[in-house]
């Protein structure tokens, strides 16, 4: 969990810079508004997750809206392997319609977004503090199927939803071909591999006899459920950005400015 902001960097080429502490790790963060001044490739790559999250989420919230309880038992059944009641259906399609709310809020004020250096904190691709949402460097050398699912979980944590467990993406299985992260996939091969992937893990889980039932109160699990909507009523896949190309560029590597790295802020 972060700690409360300690104190305000200096403008440096009109970048503001700000300390923060995630957990009792000094991080340094910057907002979306200079992403394109520390690494345009980056903010290139974000531009095209954030332009996807957006179309997953309109088109799951469109979906859910036109399902009947029974509709989502149902599809959740034949889909995940889950048998769910429809109060648990009910509450999935809030969740839905929650990240819906989340997604407008932040197209209101994409400053809700921050950036910072792995090297200052390692522990997590990303974080959701009280509404906003930091994201460091490892989310851009992810293939773009990876940074649209991590947004969305990261949006379902502003809507409230927990960690109760978390699926593997490091290393997909694609048949008997194991790939890692599918980075060199465009975006529309790599979602159904993704999708059958999570799906297979999903029903793994289940059957464990730990698994939560609440599968509307789990991040991952929304942001499951919210992929496969889309996958299987999207019109137009053809609207997805696909940004694996940038992904790939040598400027993509440049560390984003770091604490740990000797960088240096006003005080300090």
């Amino acid at each position: 969990m972060a700690q409360e902001d300690l104190s305000l960097g200096r403008r440096q080429n009109k970048i503001l810079f700000q300390k923060i502490y995630f957990e009792s790790d000094p991080v340094s963060i910057f907002s979306y508004e200079n992403l394109k001044q520390i690494n345009p490739i980056r903010k290139a790559i974000f531009d095209a997750a954030w332009a996807n999250v957006q179309l997953v989420i309109r088109t799951a919230n469109r979906e859910i809206a036109d399902m009947e309880d029974w509709n989502i038992v149902a599809d959740v059944f034949q889909e995940l392997g889950l048998r769910i009641t429809e109060t648990e259906a009910k509450k999935m399609r809030l969740r839905i319609f929650s990240l819906h709310d989340v997604m407008e809020m932040y197209l209101k004020n994409n400053n809700k977004f921050s950036f910072y250096s792995y090297f200052d904190h390692d522990k997590a691709t990303a974080i959701c503090r009280r509404g906003d949402i930091y994201i460091n460097d490892m989310f851009f050398i992810k293939n773009p199927v990876w940074q649209l699912f991590i947004l969305i979980h990261e949006f379902s944590h502003v809507t409230g939803a927990n960690d109760n467990f978390y699926f593997k993406a490091d290393i997909i299985k694609n048949q008997d071909t194991t790939i890692r992260e599918l980075i060199n996939l465009e975006i529309k091969e790599a979602i159904p591999i993704f999708l059958s992937d999570l799906k297979h893990q999903m029903l793994e889980k289940s059957r464990h006899v730990d698994y939560d039932k609440d599968f509307h109160s789990n991040a991952d699990t929304i942001a499951l459920y919210a992929f496969h909507l889309f996958d299987v009523y999207a019109k137009n896949k053809n609207g997805l950005k696909d940004s694996a190309e940038l992904i790939l560029l040598s400027q993509n590597n440049e560390p984003f400015p770091s604490l740990a790295h000797g960088f240096a802020m006003a005080g300090h």
